[in-house]
């Protein structure tokens, strides 16, 4: 299966972490990210600041722009994520409090984010925002889980990878 720029890359993790991740969103999809090509995705997790790093994920799904990103949106991807990376600052745990929270209280409101501080799911909305591309419309900006990426109308799955250890 090839991997395109700007395919967005649900992981299905495996660690404690993840188990608690897919039970607090209600779904099976722990992490996420945004390919760059076939095997650098622009990412950011607990334990590693927001960057291109390797795909080095074991396990997951890919998911596309149904309507095709040209290559000026590509170009205004890479452009954004490259400063998006030098201004962050860390990983949003208010927003991962928050989930939590809705797990709960499904009612409880939306309340404010660390300036400067993302989460996985939130990289990815705010990347394809950039390029006016609204994943989740009925969503506040950035506000949205891996759940709600994989249930976007306006994004497709391509495939699934899985690789031996």
């Amino acid at each position: 299966m090839e991997i395109k720029p700007g395919d967005i890359i649900l992981v299905k993790g495996q660690s404690i972490s993840a188990a608690f991740i897919r039970w607090f969103t209600k779904s099976e999809y722990t992490h996420v990210g945004i390919a760059i090509d076939e095997n650098l995705i622009f990412e950011v997790d607990m334990f590693k600041k927001l960057g291109l790093y390797p795909n080095t994920h074991k396990e997951f799904d890919v998911y596309r722009y149904s309507k095709g990103l040209s290559r000026k949106q590509l170009k205004r991807m890479k452009k954004y994520a490259i400063a998006k990376a030098k201004t962050h600052i860390g990983y949003d745990w208010l927003k991962i409090l928050h989930f939590a929270i809705k797990r709960f209280f499904p009612s409880f409101p939306e309340f404010l984010e660390m300036h400067q501080h993302e989460i996985c799911s939130e990289i990815v909305d705010l990347v394809y925002h950039a390029v006016g591309v609204d994943l989740v419309p009925e969503n506040r900006k950035g506000f949205i889980s891996p759940a709600d990426i994989v249930n976007s109308k306006v994004l497709k799955k391509v495939g699934s990878v899985q690789r031996s250890a």
